[in-house]
């Protein structure tokens, strides 16, 4: 909303594309990326702040926004995509990027990147997955110095890939995880510590009903720990005056026998 004519997108095999006139019927994409070594994006998201450490405005300079984007197979032809080299960032609107933390997160994918507000735009979290069952790797990662090294976070987290990991608009240190088969976690601290917030999920799901459709009433599987993906969403109500303000979280949970909507549940 802040940058309306200016759009990123990333795609599974073809890199990062930009349209410097999105507010047009019919924009025009421009490629970014194809000198890179890997052309597999799985996440991109544009920093609220700019490139001098200043919050992003409608009037920030094209060649101050700073982008990140987080290398990972999500192609829908299995196996096939670029290297899994960790994340790209770029600080002048996408003319140039840099491969970051590169050997931390080789072979990671990068589900969700989420740079912040915090310490001026250093403070950057990411969710990651793994194709190998084996890796302790996959999870929420932080970094504290704009995407050059991360730390693996693990004080209140599970062991596992995180689906996706979100912010929260109506506080920067406000942030929620989304992890298959485990639920949705939530941080206060800017990403440092994590605590559960499921109450109530599994007691809703066994309602009598076959919720992930595969024939069979309330079984095993719908549950938590039968859901396999899972998309969070933040609806944020803006007011002038900030003790009028609300939010809500959304969780979908998708079953692991059909991969069918089990429900929406509001946390």
């Amino acid at each position: 909303p802040l940058l309306p004519k200016i759009a990123f997108i990333g795609t599974p095999d073809g890199g990062i594309w930009r349209a410097d006139n999105f507010d047009q019927g019919s924009p025009t994409w421009k490629k970014l990326t194809d000198n890179l070594l890997s052309l597999s994006i799985a996440s991109i998201a544009i920093s609220p702040m700019d490139a001098t450490g200043h919050a992003l405005t409608a009037t920030t300079p094209l060649n101050q926004v700073v982008v990140y984007a987080g290398i990972g197979d999500v192609s829908s032809n299995l196996g096939f995509g670029g290297t899994k080299r960790g994340i790209l960032k770029s600080s002048d609107g996408g003319v140039h990027w840099k491969s970051l933390s590169v050997q931390q997160l080789y072979g990671l994918d990068i589900q969700s990147i989420v740079p912040t507000m915090l310490d001026s735009g250093n403070v950057v979290l990411l969710a990651a997955t793994s194709t190998d069952k084996t890796s302790r790797r996959p999870g929420v990662w932080r970094s504290t110095d704009g995407g050059g090294s991360f730390t693996q976070i693990k004080a209140g987290l599970p062991k596992g890939g995180v689906d996706q990991l979100i912010a929260d608009p109506s506080d920067p240190m406000l942030f929620y995880a989304a992890i298959p088969t485990k639920g949705i976690y939530r941080s206060p601290d800017g990403g440092v510590t994590w605590a559960p917030m499921n109450m109530g999920i599994d007691a809703a799901l066994r309602d009598g009903k076959d919720d992930d459709r595969d024939g069979t009433n309330d079984n095993a599987e719908e549950s938590l720990a039968g859901a396999t993906n899972i998309q969070l969403s933040v609806h944020f109500k803006d007011n002038a005056n900030p003790a009028l303000r609300t939010h809500a979280v959304y969780a979908a949970l998708n079953g692991s026998k059909t991969n069918k909507l089990m429900g929406v549940f509001r946390l």
